[in-house]
């Protein structure tokens, strides 16, 4: 499978019946929000791969940019989305994080991607329909990876009508793809390549902190491939799966997550408690109450979390490297 390099906005808007005109204020302002929603998901994300590059088995290299296509949205709504955000006949540019190697290049937002080092793009790609449909941007997603995966990428852009070339050189980090997904509910998750955040969850989101731990708690599912292993172990996933050896096995993962999401937002620069603060105000909506009993508890899940920020803080003190070692971390918590 080919690397995933791009952090691409994963977000659309849920249209339905007839798009709005391009400019119309009554929606220009929503999806404001929603660009901004992707942008900081990007940033956090960013921070969270590179610097616990020391601690995934799978690498990659991250340019820092989001990417849309036509193809994501009805085609009533796309004159819309070309007035929004510039998305038209090639895949755009929506967003460069600041700071990252993209923006460093001279890639901005609104640039469309005409070529992948000398090849023309959209030869490459599906064809543009009609239809929203999602066979397109995956292919995007593959080509982009598959360039990045052979080093640095010349992107022949239009910009305003011009061309424009741009080499971009991604940063190191952990391979994965990190979204906010299209639903509102509030949880997040992980499948092994793919983080998604719901937009509901992201509404209890206070600061970057808070979000490092979330992002950071699945992405440390993808590092540590835990559903393979909990696949190899046999272990179910259905409506009684939270019992016996299986359920303790299931909360013994999540457990090991949200230690992994400390050291994870922690070496990205975070305070380390975030994720008990975080945890302390999202387990007052009660929102995991229908998964509690595949999960640890809320109170274990603080506990642990103010436990894990506690050793993080005391190995700073005492100049050793932020190495996470679970299982010693379960002799000292207990439960």
């Amino acid at each position: 499978m080919a690397f995933r390099k791009v952090l691409f906005a994963g977000l659309a808007l849920l249209a339905t019946g007839a798009g709005p005109a391009p400019g119309d204020p009554r929606y220009v302002h929503d999806a404001d929000q929603l660009l901004q929603a992707d942008l900081i998901v990007a940033k956090v994300a960013y921070l969270l791969q590179t610097n616990a590059l020391g601690h995934c088995p799978r690498k990659t290299a991250l340019p820092a940019m989001l990417v849309l296509d036509a193809s994501q949205y009805p085609k009533d709504w796309r004159p819309f989305i070309a007035a929004q955000w510039g998305a038209g006949r090639y895949p755009t540019v929506e967003a460069v994080v600041p700071g990252g190697p993209a923006e460093q290049a001279g890639v901005k937002a609104r640039d469309a991607i005409v070529s992948v080092n000398g090849r023309d793009f959209n030869s490459q790609l599906p064809p543009l329909t009609d239809a929203q449909e999602t066979g397109r941007i995956t292919a995007i997603h593959d080509q982009i990876d598959a360039a990045f995966a052979a080093g640095p990428v010349t992107l022949g852009l239009l910009r305003d009508g011009r061309p424009v070339s741009v080499t971009v050189t991604g940063t190191p980090a952990c391979w994965s793809f990190v979204e906010i997904g299209r639903g509102t509910g509030h949880q997040a998750s992980a499948e092994g390549k793919v983080v998604t955040i719901d937009q509901g969850l992201l509404t209890e989101i206070q600061s970057e902190g808070d979000l490092a731990f979330v992002l950071g708690h699945e992405l440390a599912h993808n590092f540590l491939k835990t559903r393979e292993q909990l696949d190899a172990k046999g272990t179910s996933f259905g409506l009684f799966s939270a019992f016996g050896e299986n359920g303790a096995r299931l909360r013994d993962s999540e457990r090991e997550a949200d230690y992994w999401g400390v050291y994870m937002s922690s070496w990205a620069g975070y305070d380390p408690l975030s994720g008990a603060n975080f945890w302390r105000r999202h387990s007052r909506m009660d929102v995991n109450g229908l998964i509690a009993m595949s999960h640890p508890s809320n109170a274990t899940r603080i506990h642990d979390l103010e436990a894990a920020a506690a050793e993080v803080s005391a190995k700073r003190a005492a100049g050793q490297p932020l190495n996470p070692d679970y299982a010693h971390f379960r002799t000292t918590v207990g439960h």
